[in-house]
């Protein structure tokens, strides 16, 4: 079974809310995808991979940040589509015009955040959907809210609010 059918399988039961320290997050593991994923981190966090600091998103915010955060223009288009996060997206088979209304969404959010703040916490696993060397067990792992998570460690947060959910599948990976 694939990781993406597995996922659709998993059931989350809520524990609670917390402030949690971004450096307690991680990333969730994809078996299917973590060698493109890879591909797509600087070169200083190859040892943690799965960190929010080491995000494609992360990295797309501050090439937004040089272009100015506005709608962009045909030209910023071109440079944007220089980012770590477009060309994630690109690995991962998706094309230009989906990319391109990716990343405008990702702005705006970004741009509606800055005005009135995270208003969904973002979704926690108390332990990881699949045993990896860059998560064994310490970390948080992030079902839902990557997006919100790159804005939050961009605008300098050092803890987001979570819901902290437990999980479980009938299914077997």
């Amino acid at each position: 079974m694939s990781f993406g059918k597995y996922l659709k399988s998993v059931q989350l039961i809520e524990i609670g809310m917390k402030d949690v320290p971004i450096k307690k997050i991680s990333c969730q593991y994809n078996d299917d995808r973590i060698h493109l994923y890879r591909q797509c981190i600087k070169n200083m966090h190859s040892d943690k991979p799965l960190s929010p600091y080491a995000m494609p998103h992360l990295n797309f915010l501050i090439t937004a940040k040089v272009l100015g955060l506005q709608r962009f223009s045909k030209d910023d288009w071109t440079i944007a589509r220089t980012s770590l996060y477009y060309k994630m997206h690109k690995l991962y088979g998706r094309d230009r015009k989906w990319i391109t209304g990716k990343m405008q969404k990702f702005i705006n959010l970004f741009i509606d955040i800055g005005t009135y703040g995270i208003k969904e916490p973002i979704v926690l696993l108390n332990k990881p959907i699949i045993k990896n060397i860059y998560n064994p067990n310490k970390y948080f792992e992030v079902w839902e809210g990557h997006h919100r998570l790159a804005i939050a460690a961009f605008s300098g947060a050092t803890k987001v609010k979570a819901k902290i959910c437990k999980w479980s599948s009938d299914e077997k990976l």
